[in-house]
C-alpha cells in the first residue's frame, strides 16, 4: 500500500511538472504557459471539479486546460517565434513556429565613451571646437548617441578625421570601441 501510494504522489507530482494553457473554446488562448490548477470548472456543466491533476487529458479539456506538448523550433538556423497554439482534440496543446527576420540592428556610438577615447588622446578640445564651429555642438549635445548612418554624423566624419589628424579608417576603429 505504501509503494502505490509512493507511486501516486510521484505520478502527481510528474504531472506538476508539465505545462498547460487556458483556452475557453479550444481556439484562442487564454493564458500563457502555466502549472495546472488544482481545480477547475468544467465549461459546460459550470460545476467546480477538484483534482485536476488526477484527470485525463479529455477530461481537463473540459475544463478548457491542454497540456502543452513541446515541439521544437524546425531548424536552428533560421530565426523563429513562437506566435500561436493549436489545440487538439485530445486535450493537448503545441506551438506554432513562424520564421522571421530579424531587423538589422543599427550601429550606436555612446558619447561618453567618444568623449574619453577622445580626451585620453587629447584631441577633446579640438573636435569640440570642430563642433561648435559647424553649428553642430547642439546635436551633440541633445543626442544620448550617435547613430552611425545618421546623415550630420557621416557628413562631419572626415572633417572629424581631419581634426584628429587621422584617416576614417582610423576613426571607425576608435568608433568601434565605443558601441553604445
Amino acid at each position: 500500500m505504501k509503494k502505490l501510494f509512493a507511486l501516486l504522489i510521484l505520478a502527481a507530482t510528474a504531472l506538476m511538472a508539465d505545462s498547460f494553457l487556458f483556452s475557453q473554446d479550444g481556439v484562442k488562448q487564454g493564458s500563457g504557459l502555466r502549472e495546472l490548477p488544482s481545480q477547475g470548472v468544467n465549461l459546460k456543466t459550470g460545476a467546480v471539479v477538484v483534482g485536476l491533476h488526477a484527470l485525463t487529458d479529455e477530461q481537463r479539456m473540459e475544463c478548457g486546460w491542454y497540456r502543452w506538448e513541446n515541439n521544437p523550433r524546425p531548424d536552428t538556423n533560421h530565426y523563429w517565434r513562437c506566435t500561436n497554439y493549436i489545440f487538439t482534440a485530445t486535450g493537448t496543446a503545441r506551438s506554432v513556429w513562424t520564421q522571421y527576420t530579424p531587423r538589422p540592428r543599427a550601429l550606436k556610438y555612446s558619447k561618453l565613451s567618444i568623449l574619453e577615447k577622445l580626451a585620453e588622446m587629447g584631441k577633446w578640445a579640438d573636435v569640440k571646437a570642430l563642433l561648435e564651429s559647424e553649428g553642430y555642438i547642439d546635436y551633440w549635445n541633445a543626442c544620448t548617441y550617435i547613430a552611425a548612418d545618421n546623415p550630420r554624423f557621416l557628413s562631419m566624419k572626415p572633417a572629424i578625421a581631419a581634426a584628429l589628424g587621422i584617416s576614417e579608417k582610423q576613426l571607425d576603429e576608435i568608433l568601434a570601441g565605443c558601441l553604445y
